[in-house]
């Protein structure tokens, strides 16, 4: 038997996975989505995020949560990216992981932001105030040589075309 011979007959407008959430009523229900809807979505956030073989992602949300299957499943997949995967979420596993695992990246919805963000300051808080003021002064420094960075970056595309080192012309920046 050919391989061709049990190849499914698949197009994008099937059914490749069905979701089940509350989205904004609150009221459990099926979203069925179709693999053009998992393929665009993917693209679009490959367009949007850069990521290559030499990456890793931590998954730390749910795979049946559809950004963490889209974003930190499907498009890692797609560059040959590394993904990394917790059996539990809590501080030491976290840590492990970042020490050990090539992270480079990481999915999250704004909770867990929030959340890291608050055991990060309590955890900062709690050395004193010489501790904290130290920490705020890098984190400051950091934020001002990433804004620097990106400005000169988008300076830089928009004051002259690649090829040429002439005006770009029509640049909206």
């Amino acid at each position: 038997m050919s391989p061709a011979s049990i190849a499914p007959n698949v197009r994008g407008d099937h059914v490749a996975s069905l979701i089940f959430t509350s989205g904004t009523t609150g009221r459990p229900k099926g979203v069925m989505l179709t693999h053009k809807n998992l393929t665009s979505m993917t693209a679009k956030l490959s367009s949007m995020f850069q990521l290559y073989k030499r990456d890793g992602l931590l998954s730390v949300l749910p795979l049946h949560h559809t950004f963490e299957f889209s974003a930190g499943f499907l498009m890692p997949l797609l560059h040959g990216s590394s993904i990394t995967y917790l059996e539990e979420i809590d501080g030491d596993n976290l840590s492990r992981a970042f020490k050990q695992g090539n992270i480079t990246g990481m999915v999250g919805v704004p909770a867990l932001w929030q959340l890291l963000h608050r055991r990060i300051t309590k955890r900062i808080s709690d050395r004193g105030t010489v501790v904290k003021r130290v920490f705020d002064a890098v984190v400051d420094l950091i934020a001002r040589s990433a804004t620097t960075r990106r400005s000169a970056s988008i300076s830089a595309r928009c004051s002259s075309t690649p090829f040429t080192g002439r005006s770009a012309g029509g640049c909206a920046c």
